[in-house]
């Protein structure tokens, strides 16, 4: 009895250590010795052995989060009908106002050839969701250099380039454009003429939410990873490269 005992306190000690060898490289980003310290654990032969695991994991862990996240949503949108009425009523107004300004334009971002596609689609289900939210969650230094790379495809097209500078063009015809508003049109340029699809392609959304929302993690990545930052460098000259007359009206 007190060697099944002995035996039983060493197996936990041994667990114990285990778990705190993870925790420490979990902390401290040594996701290799994190990995190998599973596989002991384990008893897995092979780092690929945990390739079920992790999946398995990182789904439930996204469903968890999206249920929370969905739950969240559905408690703040139980408002009353007439607030619910006036918040539609304002957004279809400033929906309005916004397509009034972009005919008025005359040839601005996504108003010239038509050569653009806007993006956006049909509300995503809960599996594209879920899908979308795994693929933000695995984003790292590798996936970013090649999302610039896609976008940097999409900037250097014909389409772009035509688009890019018919925009160029229209703010000299249009001094009351200025400079902040010259801006917002490169944004909505680079939404609508090419980064969108990549934006899918990555897990963020086709909008301007998504886009903003990329620009963050890849400048948050760009802090600490030199290829990272000359790649981000590359991408943004090469899009003002279309516009010589930002901030021609002051």
């Amino acid at each position: 009895d007190d060697g099944a005992e002995g035996g039983d306190v060493a197996e936990a000690e041994d667990t114990c250590a285990t778990l705190e060898t993870l925790r420490a490289a979990v902390e401290l980003g040594e996701h290799r010795v994190a990995a190998m310290t599973l596989c002991r654990a384990l008893n897995f032969g092979d780092a690929l052995d945990l390739v079920p695991l992790l999946r398995g994991l990182l789904v439930e862990v996204v469903k968890i989060e999206d249920d929370r996240e969905q739950s969240s949503a559905a408690s703040r949108s139980s408002e009353s009908a007439f607030g619910r009425f006036k918040r539609q009523e304002e957004a279809a107004a400033s929906a309005a106002a916004a397509a009034a300004n972009e005919k008025q334009k005359n040839g601005g971002a996504g108003g010239g050839g038509g050569g653009c596609d806007g993006g956006g689609g049909a509300a995503e289900g809960a599996a594209a969701r879920r899908w979308r939210k795994i693929l933000r969650w695995l984003f790292d230094a590798d996936t970013c250099l090649s999302f610039l790379d896609d976008l940097l495809v999409q900037y250097k097209s014909e389409t772009f380039a035509t688009e890019a500078r018919t925009l160029n063009r229209t703010w000299v015809r249009d001094k009351e454009c200025k400079t902040d508003q010259q801006t917002k049109d490169i944004d909505r340029l680079c939404l609508q003429c090419g980064e969108a699809p990549v934006l899918v392609k990555y897990g963020f959304s086709p909008d301007m939410t998504g886009s903003k929302d990329s620009a963050a993690v890849v400048k948050s990545l760009a802090l600490s990873n030199r290829e990272v930052e000359r790649k981000q460098r590359q991408v943004l000259d090469k899009i003002y490269s279309y516009f010589p007359n930002l901030g021609c009206n002051g």
